[in-house]
């Protein structure tokens, strides 16, 4: 019998403390994943185990020793044992062989000290996914292959997904992932992704115990046992709960069994609970104008759930949003470097007044009637993508991606839209084909606002081009 033991691992994870016993073979083995393992194989297939065979290896292993502060070298000899498997091949799911039968070796992994040594086998009448390296007629298949059941549809187990190392544990309010300073007064919801390591259809309990500390006392806010079962043919199940806390710190722990199997996983830790402050009386984030009494990041308003349109910063900072849409809050100089390499200006239109001139001018030019006509705008909130002139509707067109809403700034190009020598210059304008208002900073100068999702914005001049 090929012994298996038990290799604790301990994760980390900002407080939580998190420890899994995996299931391995001698060495520390990590699998790979199922994508990875489809591709570095030589070919992939379903069959079934018609005979078994054992074969006899002699090995040998050379490793150092110290020996009173000197080293030397050892040669060991020893014999290894291993199975050798005859399958009939059911479907072949990646590069198909000419051969209906195939004898395959029994995996092995890399052991202590520094053998090869078996992973564990199958048995006959046995239906097995195996991951094949190398045809080479030794055909060792990896040790990641496994027992499939007669019901199960191999092409769709191949589409499972599979956790390769340890369980997933994570903790959420409102959707947001955190591990600390959740909001009080709303559910914590906590969520636990287990591999059973088995296709079969297994089930597991979990205990959980969450105390808020009071002093050196303990208040326990939940205490529960939750049974879940996996579904055949699927490596993941699910078990989760939640519930409500009031603002102060907490502790928990997290026990798994499997009925009588030995090891389980253990999570334990501490998070806090603070106010919450979207409320109108508690807010850390007063309108402008106001007086700040604590700030706080934009990073964590962010992962509060705060819209990013209502994140704040320091009244001497700018805001911005990255490729990837998260906020940052950026010093007026270093803003206009930011915007060059991609980053979106954000600017609260209530303070568009005092905010809009640190944003460098862009200028473009629109070739009509003959000719070049060159002025510049700046904008917040968006991209402009284009700038065209539509001559039969006397129209300016700014083809734009306005992530936010923001405000357009633009200097009309002199003679395009409007003859010099009649004023005061009027418009019209359309977002997306429907009228909104603007304003006239001078008889050129438009300032006009736009929301969020805005692609077009359209303006027509006062005449028709051309005509006196």
């Amino acid at each position: 019998m090929k012994t298996r033991f038990l290799i604790p691992i301990v994760v980390l994870v900002v407080g939580i403390t998190v420890i899994t016993s995996a299931d391995v073979s001698y060495g520390l083995w990590i699998p790979k994943t199922p994508e990875k393992l489809f591709e570095q194989s030589e070919t992939v297939f379903v069959g079934t185990i018609a005979s078994v065979n054992v074969l006899e290896f002699e090995r040998s292993n050379t490793h150092h020793v110290e020996e009173n502060g000197v080293s030397r070298m050892v040669i060991e000899n020893y014999t290894q044992t291993l199975d050798e498997y005859t399958v009939e091949i059911e479907e072949f799911l990646k590069n198909p062989q000419e051969s209906n039968t195939i004898t395959m070796l029994e995996a092995t992994v890399g052991g202590v000290p520094g053998r090869n040594v078996s992973i564990g086998g199958f048995e006959s009448d046995d239906r097995v996914l195996f991951y094949v390296p190398k045809i080479d007629g030794i055909n060792q298949y990896s040790p990641e292959s496994f027992k499939i059941p007669k019901q199960c549809d191999a092409k769709l187990v191949l589409e499972q997904p599979k956790i390769t190392l340890a369980n997933d544990f994570r903790m959420m309010q409102d959707g947001i992932p955190l591990q600390d300073n959740f909001t009080a007064n709303k559910p914590i919801q906590f969520v636990y992704d287990k591999d059973m390591r088995t296709l079969e259809g297994r089930s597991f309990d979990v205990e959980i115990s969450i105390s808020k500390m009071i002093g050196n006392d303990r208040e326990i806010a939940i205490n529960e046992n939750i049974h879940t079962e996996s579904k055949p043919c699927e490596w993941i199940t699910t078990a989760s709960w939640e519930f409500v806390p009031t603002a102060g710190k907490y502790s928990m722990r997290m026990h798994t069994s499997e009925g009588n199997r030995t090891g389980g996983e253990t999570v334990s830790g501490s998070f806090t609970v603070i106010e919450d402050i979207s409320s109108p009386t508690k807010s850390l984030f007063p309108l402008h104008g106001n007086q700040i009494g604590k700030y706080m990041p934009p990073l964590k308003q962010f992962h509060y759930g705060i819209p990013v349109d209502e994140i704040q910063c320091r009244t001497d900072m700018q805001k911005m949003l990255k490729h990837d849409g998260i906020p940052a809050c950026v010093t007026p100089s270093t803003a206009p470097k930011l915007s060059d390499r991609g980053w979106n200006w954000v600017l609260d239109l209530e303070l568009w007044e005092e905010n809009y001139l640190l944003i460098s001018p862009t200028y473009y030019v629109i070739n009509a009637n003959g000719g070049n006509y060159g002025s510049q705008y700046m904008i917040s909130g968006a991209i402009v993508n284009d700038i065209s002139f539509d001559q039969r509707a006397n129209s300016l067109i700014v083809l734009m991606s306005s992530p936010e809403r923001g405000i357009l700034q633009i200097v009309m190009p002199s003679g395009l839209l409007h003859v010099p020598a009649q004023a005061p210059f009027s418009y019209f304008i359309l977002a997306d084909g429907e009228e909104i208002e603007y304003e006239k900073i001078s008889p050129i100068v438009l300032k006009i606002p736009f929301g969020i999702g805005t692609e077009k914005l359209e303006i027509i001049g006062s005449h028709t081009h051309g005509q006196n």
